[in-house]
């Protein structure tokens, strides 16, 4: 920007052409830069559904007020679900870019926030800005024709009994897990919304409860081989075991 002035303490910039002022007028040149503050931050998609394990991936864009896109900017991802998730930094490449991309287990509605961290402190300051977008995480699709999943004798799990056939459009069934958030804890499911059957492996995903309190998706994978394992993902906690007695995957194709 070029123009004129008469004050005789127009400021100057260190290292500049001339700093003295020619009375009664002089001319001055200046260069604006973008700062942060009037820096612009973009996120998409803003909304979005998957089935769960599938990867999904976020672009956040960063331009100066005039569009042009800010390199080199570290872009802090945080997302807010049904379990706590490290933040996660990516800096802008040069077109002012920054992806990043997650996974989720259960079924839920995510807050994905990013945030440009123009100061790299790891806080969102005034100024910085910051922008969110939704996913929603759904139970895949249960395997076609019947199939179920059985126990015999297990611990940790007291109860393991989820059937799947032709005629009902849900799996059916129950999990009954014991001592899974320490002594007399007991979680028991209500609903079973998805039975994945893979050979001798085995998903069930659905909905329950520990004592009775609030609803939430639990998910356990099976392994139905000479040792037996399961995994019980519940409310974003795992827990991961060798089963003691017996467990049968198997379909009736």
């Amino acid at each position: 920007m070029t123009g004129t002035t008469s004050s005789f303490n127009f400021p100057t910039t260190e290292g500049a052409f001339d700093r003295t002022f020619s009375y009664p007028a002089d001319a001055f040149v200046a260069k604006i830069a973008a700062i942060g503050v009037s820096a612009t931050l973009t996120l998409v998609p803003q909304t979005a559904i998957n089935r769960v394990d599938q990867l999904h991936c976020v672009t956040a864009t960063l331009r100066d007020p005039f569009g042009i896109p800010i390199p080199g900017v570290i872009v802090r991802f945080s997302v807010n679900s049904y379990r706590s998730r490290p933040t996660e930094s990516v800096r802008t490449g040069p077109n002012g870019n920054a992806l990043f991309c997650y996974s989720a287990t259960l079924p839920w509605v995510d807050l994905i926030i990013a945030h440009a961290d123009f100061d790299g402190d790891a806080f969102k300051e005034p100024g910085e800005p910051a922008v969110f977008a939704h996913k929603a995480w759904v139970p895949p699709p249960s395997t076609p024709g019947c199939g179920q999943v059985t126990g015999l004798g297990l611990q940790p799990i007291q109860g393991l009994d989820v059937r799947q056939d032709p005629s009902n459009p849900m799996p059916r069934g129950e999990v009954i897990y014991t001592g899974y958030f320490g002594a007399g804890t007991r979680f028991q499911s209500t609903t079973i919304s998805s039975l994945i059957i893979a050979g001798k492996l085995a998903t069930i995903i659905g909905e329950g409860t520990v004592n009775g309190g609030p609803v939430g998706p639990f998910r356990v994978d099976v392994t139905d081989g000479v040792v037996d394992t399961l995994t019980m993902t519940l409310f974003g906690y795992l827990s991961q075991s060798v089963v003691i007695g017996q467990v049968a995957v198997a379909t009736c194709n």
